[in-house]
């Protein structure tokens, strides 16, 4: 089998501001316009797999993600991916209520915690996502730092999410 990978990384918050007192307006408009590509290939930009997973995180408990055996099917193949350097994850809160927080976690036995620069605790609110992004280098992983583990906090409702890793496994 022979796979091409590409991805786009984009994040952005757009604006604008209106003000309009003493009979004039005046209008401000922003945004970072903030988009990577990672090409195929295991270079500076590049990647040679990508990730889909999605699934409930039951009430007040967690699931974790191994960054070296994320299960992948492609056609009708089925395989682990073992990254080797991590250029992007993004994780989703599907939940559409206050309180269904999730948190991204990396604490424990082999935590990757490098994604926070040593153990780290982040919180994904309802309808919102976790974004990291390292176009360039990338997140290493290895046996010692490889597992995220995501926590739904809600004591009595299960929270979906959805979470895309763009990286180098070869």
């Amino acid at each position: 089998m022979s796979l091409n990978t590409s991805a786009t990384i984009s994040s952005d918050v757009s604006y604008t501001v209106v003000d309009s007192s003493n009979g004039k307006s005046n209008t401000e408009n922003g945004n970072l316009g903030f988009t990577a590509n990672l090409v195929n290939g295991t270079g500076l930009s590049g990647i040679d797999s990508v990730c889909y997973i999605s699934g409930l995180v039951p009430a007040n408990d967690k699931i974790r993600i191994d960054f070296n055996a994320i299960p992948k099917n492609v056609f009708s193949s089925s395989y682990n991916v073992n990254f080797k350097r991590v250029k992007a994850l993004c994780i989703e809160n599907k939940g559409l209520a206050s309180g269904l927080e999730l948190r991204v976690r990396t604490t424990g036995t082999s935590a990757c915690t490098d994604l926070f620069n040593g153990t780290g605790n982040i919180s994904i609110m309802p309808r919102s996502v976790f974004q990291y992004t390292d176009v360039l280098g990338g997140l290493p992983t290895s046996s010692g730092k490889r597992y995220v583990m995501i926590h739904n906090m809600h004591p009595t409702s299960g929270i979906i999410f959805k979470a895309i890793i763009a990286g180098v496994s070869g």
